[in-house]
């Protein structure tokens, strides 16, 4: 690039998330496709090495002559960019991708002006179907159907914490803590959304399958409670969905029935049992609710979300007392044998 402006590199390594990084790569291959048919370049019989050279020679001279044009000259070549992106793309991905692509144009010193930007770039608007949010009976459907225990556990603590799937997965036995009858679970900055620390609970339903889990399997404090990734839990879900045939789409495409959907079935039961919208928000982990977060109200966090504990507990009730009892048992009779190693040992040491 020219002295003053940083290189792709130097911009992409100005976001920590490896998935911004992925967006920012993915909208600018779009930028170079309009390079490649604005300049008629050959890309066919070069190398890959040799495409790259050339684009980056055509992006610095194309960057100098926008930098010198006028305001209807640039929004002409915006609307060429836009008109590229949605033959190739639906108008959400094309407008995403734009946005990118103008900071893009502004990090190479484009001035672009935002009201002039709305009043030039026109997007047909989109229809707007309502959300899908599933109801308890769904959610239970998916749980029983789940066949190992690790998956009924990642979707009832879904709808327990109302916590997104990477933050749930990212959560090492260390970070909840089982001693009070309402667990919390803390989930680090490094692996939020937003950055920013936060803490939720556990029903005493999804706290006895942790527990269960926890017998069931050899966890130190710093492992990872679920031992897959979002790619193996995406395979399973789709499995269940399609096994209980809720296969239905929006008109763009994508499945009503997601995991993400889920924290709306936390959240409207939040907002219904507790203080209202903005405990949810907080518990969720939305930007608007973690404004006024202090890490020392946890009790009386916990206080206001045992509220809710009924309408975010999924099971009935007969079978969460069948588990609640098979797992009192197993703790007994694990204590018993560890009682009787204490005394085995003892025996031993007396006989030396």
């Amino acid at each position: 690039m020219l002295v003053g402006y940083p290189t792709r590199d130097e911009w992409f390594n100005t976001y920590n998330e490896p998935g911004t990084r992925k967006i920012l790569k993915a909208s600018l291959t779009h930028f170079d496709k309009f390079l490649v048919e604005l300049k008629g370049l050959k890309q066919q019989t070069k190398s890959k090495k040799q495409k790259a050279e050339e684009i980056s020679k055509e992006e610095i001279d194309f960057f100098e002559y926008v930098r010198n044009t006028d305001e209807m000259e640039l929004f002409r070549i915006l609307e060429k960019i836009k008109q590229l992106l949605l033959s190739n793309l639906k108008q959400l991905s094309s407008r995403f991708y734009l946005g990118h692509i103008m900071t893009w144009f502004r990090i190479n010193g484009v001035r672009i002006d935002p009201m002039t930007y709305k009043l030039k770039i026109r997007w047909n608007k989109r229809h707007k179907e309502l959300k899908f949010t599933p109801d308890k009976n769904l959610i239970r459907q998916v749980i029983d159907n789940s066949r190992t225990l690790r998956y009924k556990l990642f979707y009832t603590m879904a709808v327990a914490t109302g916590a997104r799937q990477s933050e749930i997965l990212s959560l090492r036995k260390m970070d909840i803590d089982l001693s009070n009858v309402i667990p919390s679970v803390h989930f680090l900055a490094e692996n939020t959304k937003t950055k920013q620390e936060r803490y939720s609970f556990l029903t005493p339903e999804c706290a006895d399958l942790l527990k269960t889990h926890y017998l069931n399997k050899d966890i130190s404090p710093e492992d990872e409670i679920f031992p897959f990734g979002p790619d193996a839990l995406q395979i399973h879900f789709m499995r269940i969905r399609a096994m209980l045939g809720h296969t239905e789409k929006y008109k763009t495409g994508t499945s009503k029935f997601t995991i993400h959907r889920m924290r709306a079935y936390t959240k409207r039961n939040l907002s219904k049992d507790t203080s209202g919208d903005d405990f949810a928000h907080l518990i969720l982990g939305h930007s608007e609710g973690l404004a006024t977060y202090d890490g020392d109200t946890i009790e009386a966090l916990r206080e206001e979300y045992s509220q809710a504990v009924q309408s975010l507990t999924i099971s009935d009730i007969r079978k969460h007392t069948e588990l609640s009892e098979k797992l009192t048992e197993q703790n007994a009779l694990l204590k018993q044998e560890i009682e009787l190693l204490k005394l085995q040992i003892k025996h031993e040491l007396e006989e030396k």
